[in-house]
Order: C-alpha cells, then sequence, then structure tokens
C-alpha cells in the first residue's frame, strides 16, 4: 500500500504535466483530473487502493454539443437520470477504452517503481490519450469510426474496441452525431436502433427517449457535410 508521501508524490509528478494544459483536481468517487471548456469536458480517473496500489483509466471526453441535445430528452423517469445529476457535470460522450481500468502490479515498492509508473502514465496522457482527443474532437472521425464497428458487427459502445459512452444512449449519442454530420445513412441507423431497443422487453424503460429523440433529429441542423 503506498504511503501518504508516496502518493503525494505522483499526484505532484502528474500536476507538474497537467496544470499548464489546464487540468484541475476533483475528489470524488477517486480522483478525477478533469479540463473543462466551452466545448468539451475532458477528463481521466486515478484510484489509490490497498490491493494494487493504483488503477488509472484511459482519457474520457463529454462533447457539450451531443450532451445539450441529450439532455432535451432528460425526465424524472430517464434511466439513468440519477447518474447524471449525481455526476455533476455533462456525461461522457465518447472514451479511449485501450487503457480502461489497468492496475498496477506488482505492488509500487521502489521509488523507481513508482517512477517508472509515472513515467508511463504521463506518457500516455501526453501521447496515445492527446491523440485520442485530438483525433475525435473532429465529429465525422466519430462517425467513420462507429461506421467501422458496424461493419465489423460490433456496438458503437463495444467495451473493448468502442467509440461511444454509455449502453443503449450510446446509441441515441450515435444518431445525434449522425445527423450532425449530416450521414447519408442516418434514416438507415434509425431504424437499425428502432429495432435494436424493440428486440429485449427489458429495454421497454428506453423506448419513450428513442421516440423523443426521433422527433428532435429533423430540429438538428447539420454542422457538416461529409
Amino acid at each position: 500500500m503506498l504511503t501518504k508521501e508516496q502518493k503525494a508524490y505522483i499526484l505532484s509528478r502528474l500536476e507538474s504535466v497537467l496544470k499548464p494544459l489546464g487540468y484541475k483536481q476533483r475528489r470524488r468517487g477517486g480522483l478525477r483530473f478533469y479540463r473543462s471548456s466551452d466545448e468539451h469536458l475532458d477528463f481521466f480517473l486515478m484510484f489509490f487502493l490497498r490491493i494494487t496500489d493504483i488503477r488509472v483509466t484511459g482519457v474520457y471526453r463529454g462533447i457539450r454539443e451531443i450532451e445539450a441535445i441529450m439532455a432535451r430528452l432528460y425526465d424524472d423517469n430517464y434511466p439513468k437520470i440519477g447518474w447524471i445529476r449525481d455526476f455533476g457535470d455533462i456525461p461522457f460522450s465518447i472514451d479511449d477504452r485501450s487503457l480502461r481500468y489497468i492496475s498496477t502490479s506488482p505492488l509500487l515498492n521502489t521509488q523507481e517503481e513508482i517512477d517508472s509508473f509515472c513515467d508511463w502514465y504521463i506518457g500516455y496522457l501526453l501521447g496515445d490519450g492527446m491523440r485520442f482527443l485530438n483525433h475525435y474532437s473532429y465529429l465525422p472521425n466519430i462517425l467513420k469510426r462507429m461506421d467501422e464497428l458496424e461493419a465489423q458487427g460490433l456496438t458503437w459502445q463495444h467495451p473493448k474496441v468502442g467509440i461511444l459512452s454509455g449502453s443503449l444512449d450510446a446509441e441515441l449519442r450515435g444518431l445525434i452525431i449522425s445527423k450532425l454530420c449530416n450521414d447519408p445513412h442516418l434514416e438507415q441507423k434509425v431504424a437499425k436502433i428502432d429495432q435494436l431497443f424493440h428486440e429485449d422487453e427489458s429495454d421497454k424503460p428506453w423506448w419513450p427517449y428513442l421516440d423523443r429523440l426521433k422527433e428532435i433529429l429533423p430540429t438538428i441542423e447539420p454542422k457538416y457535410n461529409i
């Protein structure tokens, strides 16, 4: 188990590179480093644990334009409304699953091991993590990844290689992205998601929100013309 001083050292290493990039700390359900702008909410999570010392995640991004449209669907019966209200900011729209909840193992016993961990994680955040955020800051790139997953018979929120965050709400986000990109295959996507939502009776709580989104989609002005 890491000592208080070792934890402080790890955080100081992270802060030295993250503060200049605009990241702040928030302690809630683990340690969250986040960066908020008019367009996005970027963050990642770190947990100090007894057994594996540290657990870290890849980067997450909430896209305010998408989540503002999602918010038009919410009411007190929305399946995830409790989680959304507890989250304290917009939900995340996409996340990098290549580094989802990686634990350090074995324990970090020496200063050399701690420095090696810090170097590795900072390398991810400034490397692959930053490239993920930069690449998917362009909505058509998200749509392209959605289409690649669909061509492989995978869901947009596939737990290992997906791009969109959430459960069935990921499908709603996907339709919003499709419309914002002026996707010529939007209607096919709507029909497919409609069928998916109605395959299982346990998904019935989601039906009104898909219906509501189908009413909203025609009012959304596309931003891109792919």
